[in-house]
């Protein structure tokens, strides 16, 4: 009927946004109101996107730099293992990232989805030792005291064993101690840092669904706007109603032949129907826009 050419047409940017529309489904009658909340989101966001394109564009070049850090929030919870150098400038990037499209959000004064986008201004701090904010990260000396004693030691070692005319086994014996310490050390750095970002944990996970829906939203727009698609109206009637419809998937192969689709009304009363008319005519295009167009709407 053309559910899956327009599927493929729905294009989130982000692995959270991809997910959410990997899960779509239909809405039951009991689930009514939930359907009649998410098309008063996407008809309030059309408006916002057809009259802002820039702050679209704006939030669409933020959400193209989200990765996937759910392993990295598993890891945190479970208190196995702490993360190491990789996976804290995952997390770093990240919360930087958020904190990005937590400040657009701000400045669009965006409030059109049902969940809240958290600042994580004191990740990026725990992460981001210097006052510039940058998206590297080491395993800083200022962490601990101790790792920066170590590293001291260890730099004035290498520096006399580079002065010596020939290898010292005494200092490169020292030079391995140190070495083997300072691993250590950052090993218990790696540990502190995520004992303490623990906390944050909960707002993490809450602004990757924010993340998930806003990139669906978006892209649900960028749909609409494609198509030229408007709002369905749910009537308590008995009756089923589609004017000027069009199935983009007959549109598309027409339109490979130089031919376009003739927008279908139709309406349908409870009961039996009857759809006549001669082979070929497009009785069964007709009832594939329907079903379709029901379809879409009933998915949000």
């Amino acid at each position: 009927i053309g559910f899956d050419f327009v599927m493929a047409h729905l294009t989130p940017l982000t692995c959270y946004g991809k997910e959410r529309k990997d899960a779509i489904d239909w809405y039951s009658a009991a689930e009514k109101p939930v359907l009649l909340r998410k098309l008063q989101q996407l008809q309030a966001f059309k408006i916002f996107f057809d009259k802002y394109p820039e702050d679209i564009a704006a939030l669409t070049n933020i959400l193209t730099r989200f990765k996937e850090i759910r392993g990295i929030i598993r890891q945190i919870n479970a208190q196995v293992e702490p993360l190491d150098e990789v996976e804290l400038f995952q997390l770093k990037n990240f919360a930087i990232d958020c904190q990005h499209l937590w400040q657009a959000v701000e400045d669009f004064q965006l409030t059109l989805l049902d969940h809240q986008l958290y600042s994580l201004h004191d990740t990026v701090t725990l992460l981001n030792p210097d006052d510039q904010i940058t998206r590297t990260f080491a395993i800083d000396s200022r962490y601990a005291t101790a790792l920066e004693q170590i590293r001291v030691a260890k730099t004035e070692i290498e520096h006399q064993i580079n002065a010596q005319p020939e290898p010292d086994k005494q200092l490169l014996n020292l030079h391995t101690q140190l070495t083997e310490q300072e691993r250590k050390a950052e090993y218990q750095v790696c540990q502190n840092l995520t004992d303490r970002l623990r906390i944050s944990v909960p707002e993490v996970a809450n602004n990757i669904t924010y993340i998930a829906e806003l990139d669906f939203l978006i892209a649900k727009a960028t749909l609409a706007d494609a198509f030229g698609a408007v709002a369905p109206q749910f009537l308590d009637t008995d009756t089923i109603k589609i004017q000027e419809a069009v199935n983009p998937w007959v549109n598309d192969i027409l339109n490979k032949d130089g031919k376009s689709f003739t927008p279908l009304s139709l309406s349908l009363n409870q009961g039996a129907n009857v759809l006549t008319g001669a082979n070929m005519g497009g009785k069964t295009v007709a009832l594939a826009t329907l079903t379709l167009n029901i379809l879409l709407a009933h998915c949000g």
